[in-house]
């Protein structure tokens, strides 16, 4: 979105990575950086850029920096956007406007958005906040009455086994595990992922489209001023539309509810409106996922085009799941363990569909996927050396990296390879959710995992979390930790994530007689080598 909006301000930008920017970063135009943190250190494609940084090198540059961060882990929040930042500044860099910060657990899009609108508005030397997305029209529609196909992707792989684990209850969502075989040519390591795009749900497209007054075989021609991800100056269905290219279920931003307080004509909707924008609106809006679709039909005074409503929406993204087998099972096909998420809405209308997910569990056998092979975190994978003890921690279908990784060693011992320890510490609700129990009972009885189980819903001697587990085994964690193991831990950053952290930070305090503080730095030079995570929000 910010280079293709670019052209509309003059500019004609250009996207790539921080590393290939080392040693020539240009000087004639405005350096826009967009970058995170991985546990307190540079994504993979940005390290040699910080560590070129830090040679302190001659920048006279002009450069603005965006970071998107999770406020849930406080000590790394936005630490190598913020050291990015001083550090250009440090050595002749002149900043364009102040650092933007993206919380995931905020306002992400509508931080971004106002970022944006400044960075261009600064850019412009002017000084008024009018533009936005009603007033700045870039995209017009034209129902049309001919048909024309999608053209295909190029990238696809086949379903080959799409089955039921645990089915949806009062407490927890449908689980399922999918056999994929792989696009031609490309292979994966144990702790990969499989990106996924998917197709939004059909009855969320349905609701849009009785929203706008349209039927499912209407068809549109879109024009744009600028570069979109939209198919352009062809005829193409509303529905394909809709399915294949935006995200519906996204949380309308700050920014957007006040647009349409502005197109909307009922006074007392108006007002309700401004207030969401305001104080209440991470309880009202971001806690409950409300959608711009959402506010649309529950103020309907709001008057917008579908052409207006397409503008306000991002491109359909790309889905990442954790590979839940190794390549010495299947070096061309891969698994999938998911959760189905299909909840009533919070914001009280309709169903809340994880658009992934509902896509994943309705594919059929034979069925063609649009998906690739991503690489995880280099430190996300089973050591290389196979006797060096591992440790998991997970919950729920946070296993999934690690059915692969205990997959992996049993069929090195199987070939008589000298293999480590491995314990997984495993929590999920109750008996019934125990994902792969009778595999991983096999795997545990020729020696390749030890499994400590936990259930939430069934608290044995004051036991309800795999933090807890990890706590009661503290000398034995210790102990792997002399040995030489590798930590790892896969599920909610939230719950899990965050738990979990908090644990080893008491153990080491224990461990080593030493405060919080210190404990918590010992942790973050274990993270540099052996304790990785892989969390979602």
């Amino acid at each position: 979105t910010l280079a293709s909006e670019a052209s509309l301000y003059g500019y004609n930008a250009s996207v790539s990575t921080l590393d290939s920017a080392v040693g020539h970063l240009p000087t004639d135009r405005p350096v826009i950086i967009i970058t995170a943190s991985y546990e307190g250190q540079p994504c993979e494609n940005a390290k040699q850029f910080v560590a070129y940084l830090e040679t302190k090198p001659d920048l006279p540059i002009n450069y603005a920096v965006f970071g998107a961060g999770h406020r849930d882990w406080v000590d790394t929040y936005h630490k190598i956007p913020a050291h990015i930042d001083q550090m250009i500044a440090s050595t002749g860099g002149t900043r364009i406007i102040d650092r933007g910060a993206g919380d995931a657990a905020g306002d992400f899009f509508g931080a971004f958005e106002c970022w944006k609108e400044d960075l261009f508005r600064t850019l412009l030397q002017k000084h008024t906040d009018n533009r936005n997305v009603i007033s700045d029209e870039k995209l017009s529609i034209e129902i049309v009455n001919t048909k024309r196909n999608l053209g295909q992707m190029t990238d696809f792989g086949i379903v080959m086994k799409n089955e039921c684990l645990v089915e949806a209850n009062e407490i927890g969502p449908m689980k399922r595990h999918l056999e994929i075989q792989l696009p031609t040519g490309q292979t994966y390591r144990t702790g990969d992922y499989l990106a996924v795009l998917p197709t939004n749900p059909i009855e969320v497209v349905s609701r849009v489209l009785k929203r706008f007054n349209l039927s499912s075989d209407t068809h549109v021609k879109i024009a744009s001023s600028t570069n979109t991800f939209f198919p352009t100056n062809y005829p193409i269905s509303a529905f394909d539309i809709l399915s294949g290219y935006v995200e519906l279920a996204q949380p309308i931003s700050k920014r957007q509810i006040e647009i349409l307080a502005d197109v909307c004509h009922n006074e007392k909707e108006q007002i309700t409106l401004r207030n969401l924008a305001g104080d209440s609106y991470e309880k009202e809006i971001l806690e409950k996922r409300v959608s711009v679709l959402d506010i649309l039909e529950l103020y309907p005074s709001c008057e917008l085009s579908f052409a207006q409503y397409l503008r306000m929406l991002p491109a359909l993204r790309i889905r990442q799941y954790s590979i839940s087998s190794s390549p010495l099972w299947n070096a061309q096909v891969v698994t999938l363990t998911i959760d189905v998420i299909n909840t009533p809405s919070l914001s009280g209308v309709g169903q809340y569909f994880g658009v992934a997910s509902n896509y994943l569990a309705n594919l059929k056998e034979s069925d063609k996927i649009n998906c690739c092979i991503r690489a995880s975190n280099v430190r996300f994978h089973p050591p290389e050396d196979t006797r060096v003890p591992i440790v998991m921690m997970a919950a729920g279908t946070g296993i999934a990296p690690f059915r692969g990784f205990i997959q992996e060693r049993a069929a090195q011992l199987v070939c008589g390879r000298e293999v480590g320890r491995a314990v997984l510490y495993y929590g999920c609700r109750t008996r019934e959710d125990f994902l792969y129990a009778d595999e991983l009972e096999k795997w545990a009885k020729v020696g390749a995992v030890e499994v400590r189980s936990v259930f939430s819903r069934e608290m044995i001697d004051g036991k309800k979390y795999v933090q807890d587990l990890v706590w009661e085994d503290r000398k034995e964690i210790a102990k792997l930790y002399d040995d030489g193991a590798r930590f790892y831990t896969c599920g909610s950053a939230r719950k899990l994530g965050a738990s979990v952290k908090t644990c080893f930070v008491k153990i080491i305090e224990e461990m080593k007689q030493c405060d919080e503080q210190a404990a918590g730095k010992i942790l973050e030079n274990m993270s540099l080598d052996r304790f990785s995570i892989d969390v979602f929000v």
